[in-house]
């Protein structure tokens, strides 16, 4: 499309009544000129006022100078005087002096036509005094001051004049240019644009209103033309839709058909997906089911074994027996719940693993202490293999990486009916892996059940879980562990010939770690397996600060059992800061919630006091958070609560120095047992108390004293075979921490009711 431009002639002369810049410029000329006059009438006036000063000012300066004159001459004459007259009227803007000495007169200058004049009085001297006259006359005349002052503002009138007319000639051009021009511009466009030229476009490159007016206007004329294209176009577009509406009607009706086969489609894939939810369903129902007999199971051994402890007629050694099984299936159950929890946590993704130091050979002694017992119990032949050179120390989770080998063995064992369970290590110390192998002769598995063994909830079939028993979790989580700890879980078996479970795991930095190349270096090593620390014979003083009487004698006996040591008591932080100040201990255990002062306070005033001997945190409260606050405040060590006797007797070595003995007396443990059953019993009757205790507490809303006895039953609860309490009393700890109202009081009321069983069972 063409754009016609619009050019407008210069020639404002033309027509010049309606020209807008002519009109604008009259006024201005108009309000110029009044301010002209005014400002010359100022003018004159301020000439004339300073002309009168002026002549005053002159007048008197001459008077002042010819009276000088007349009092300093010495011989002065009237000749002498006009020509000092004449010489000062030179200097001054005078038109004429005449001055009258006596009967002397005299005039230089010309007096003009009515002119302005001062008479001045002159002192005569002497030889001027005729007639007893004393003083002269001095007469001072100018031209009037209006016809001067008028004269000397001509010049300015006319620069004025002509300062104004071209003044009025260049505001004409530029209101012209800058106004009058563009607005003829616009008028003639709109004209064109009204007659239906839409091609009319306005040529304005200035920057001012008028270019942002041409500017838009252009725009305007832009779009109203895009329109009516976009109009026809639509238009034509419109014809054509109508037309495809009609082919689109015969489609939708073959597509129906297509859609008809889709729902079909969608439909079946639905019912795959129901089955599939329902097979779900199924299996978290059958898992639920096998977990209830699994936590039943131990529990009625638990149960009936320790109701058979209250029989009287029952002997010794057949009570002892029944307390090993209640510690036996209260051990089997912690390992349930355990699964389940790592399971849960996996679930939230808040299960964490750690890197620490870690003795390889040290692990494998303790999973050969734990599981090659079973084995040898059941027939099995269990040992573990080294493939050297192996490395002394990686960095890993050992509590984690301890579980996977647990878990994997002990389904070797309880899965191999005859043969062996061999566990193998090696290391590739390329790629930073480190490869155990657990190879078993048992029952073995075919491909399917291969497939669905990583699986939550899942065990190679049902006959298998009546057969064997097992929560269907451990593979799960010990696959999930291994990939945490930067490795996997992989499986190859053979059906009715055994199976081959290989664990990797990240070893983390070995660049600097010493090499075990040969079996005889390892002796250093198995000599400390947990295993042996019941053998210990250990020497020592150790402070022991704990406010619960049954913890007390529970790791008073501890101690006896594991050697000669000085063992001292007290039931405070305050009382534990005064005796290990005073006293030469080898060791302190700190229970860390404590009534007066706690272990944490006590710990930092004795880093504070410069003590510098162990000690170790007892606490029920084992979360990470905790730990790092232990450390931080100055603690060696920790022990949670409930206490594992092989932990502890570990730590005692670690701490003291043990030394393995083989040959301890036979009837220790029958000793030991004796008077682990009279601690057991001890705490159950001490129950009560507790629960007395608490429910005061409760009633009247102290939620603090509570907390407190909550936290004491969950440390004690699992040490004396009672992990129930320990569980229950930990989530009302929790609740009350938290001061959840909701849940506190249901958790409440489920502790007390354990409690209430527990002693029940006790009394019968």
């Amino acid at each position: 499309m063409s754009e016609q431009q619009i050019i407008v002639a210069d020639d404002w002369t033309r027509n010049w009544q309606a020209n807008i810049a002519v009109k604008i410029t009259a006024m201005v000329l108009w309000a110029v000129i009044l301010v002209t006059f005014i400002v010359l009438m100022s003018v004159i006036w301020a000439n004339e006022k300073n002309l009168r000063e002026e002549f005053g000012y002159q007048s008197d300066n001459l008077q002042a100078e010819i009276n000088h004159y007349l009092e300093n001459e010495k011989a002065p004459s009237f000749d002498k005087l006009l020509k000092r007259i004449e010489h000062e009227l030179s200097l001054r803007p005078f038109d004429a002096i005449e001055i009258t000495l006596g009967n002397q007169r005299g005039v230089v200058g010309e007096i003009p036509d009515k002119p302005e004049y001062l008479n001045l009085s002159l002192a005569l001297p002497e030889e001027f005094r005729s007639d007893g006259v004393l003083s002269g006359q001095l007469a001072v005349y100018h031209a009037p001051f209006r016809k001067a002052s008028i004269e000397q503002s001509r010049n300015l009138v006319i620069g004025v004049v002509l300062s104004i007319v071209a003044f009025g000639l260049f505001l004409t051009w530029i209101i012209h240019t800058v106004l009058s021009k563009p607005f003829e511009v616009l008028i003639n466009a709109t004209k064109m644009v009204s007659d239906g030229d839409l091609n009319t476009r306005i040529n304005f490159t200035r920057q001012d209103e008028f270019g942002h007016l041409s500017q838009f206007f252009n725009e305007m004329l832009t779009r109203i033309s895009e329109q009516q294209k976009e109009l026809r176009k639509a238009n034509e577009e419109l014809k054509k839709e109508i037309s495809v509406r009609m082919e689109a009607e015969q489609a939708l009706l073959s597509h129906s058909d297509h859609l008809e086969r889709v729902v079909m489609e969608r439909t079946a894939d639905l019912a795959v997906a129901r089955d599939q939810a329902l097979q779900a369903s199924q299996t978290k129902s059958a898992f639920i089911a096998n977990m209830s007999h699994e936590v039943r199971t131990p529990l009625t051994a638990i149960i009936g074994f320790g109701e058979s402890i209250l029989d009287g007629n029952q002997s010794e050694t057949e009570k002892l027996d029944a307390v090993r099984t209640v510690i036996r299936n209260g051990r089997h159950l912690l390992t349930i719940i355990n699964d389940i929890l790592d399971m849960s946590k996996m679930e939230a993704g808040k299960l964490d693993v750690e890197r620490i130091s870690m003795s390889p050979f040290q692990l494998l002694a303790d999973v050969e202490s734990l599981v090659g017992m079973q084995a040898r119990d059941k027939g099995l032949t269990f040992e573990v293999q080294y493939a050297f050179p192996l490395p002394e120390t990686i960095n890993s989770d050992p509590t984690r990486l301890k579980q996977i080998l647990l878990n994997l063995c002990a389904n070797a064992v309880k899965f191999t009916a005859q043969g062996s369970v061999r566990v193998t290590v090696s290391c590739k110390v390329v790629s930073r892996q480190m490869v155990f192998a657990v190879v078993d002769t048992g029952i073995g598995m075919n491909v399917a059940e291969q497939d669905r063994l990583f699986k939550a909830f899942s065990q190679a079939d049902s006959s298998t879980t009546r057969r064997f028993g097992g929560t269907g979790l451990g593979l799960f989580i010990s696959k999930r562990l291994a990939q945490m700890l930067g490795g996997d879980i992989s499986v190859e078996s053979v059906e009715g010939l055994g199976s081959k479970f290989v664990v990797t795991v990240d070893t983390g930095s070995i660049d600097e770690v010493q090499f075990i190349e040969r079996f005889d270096a390892l002796r250093c090593i198995e000599e400390l397996s947990v295993s042996k620390t019941t053998n210990l014979s250990l020497r020592g003083k150790v402070l022991v600060a704990e406010d619960s009487m049954d913890n007390q004698r529970l790791i008073s006996m501890y101690l006896r059992r594991a050697g000669n040591i000085d063992c001292t008591l007290v039931e405070n932080g305050s009382l534990a800061v005064e005796q290990a100040l005073a006293g030469d201990f080898d060791l302190v255990l700190m229970d860390m919630q404590m009534p007066v002062m706690g272990g944490l306070e006590a710990v930092t005033l004795l880093r504070a006091a410069g003590y510098s001997r162990p000690i170790i945190a007892l606490t029920a409260n084992a979360m990470k958070e905790d730990q790092a606050s232990y450390i931080a405040a100055g603690c060696t060590g920790f022990l949670s609560k409930p206490i594992d006797q092989l932990r502890f007797f570990s730590v005692l070595a670690q701490q003291l120095g043990g030394v393995s003995e083989t040959d301890q007396h036979n009837g220790a443990d029958e000793t030991e047992s004796d008077e682990f059953a009279r601690l057991v019993q001890n705490f159950v009757e001490g129950l009560p108390a507790y629960r007395a205790e608490m429910d005061d507490a409760m009633s009247v809303g102290e939620l603090e004293k509570a907390k407190s006895v909550a936290h004491m039953l969950k440390g004690m609860g699992g040490s004396f075979g009672y992990p129930s309490i320990t569980q229950l009393a930990g989530r009302l700890e929790d609740a009350l921490r938290q001061e959840d109202r909701d849940n506190m009081y249901a958790h409440y009321e489920k502790l007390t009711n354990e409690i209430d069983r527990i002693c029940m069972q006790a009394s019968v």
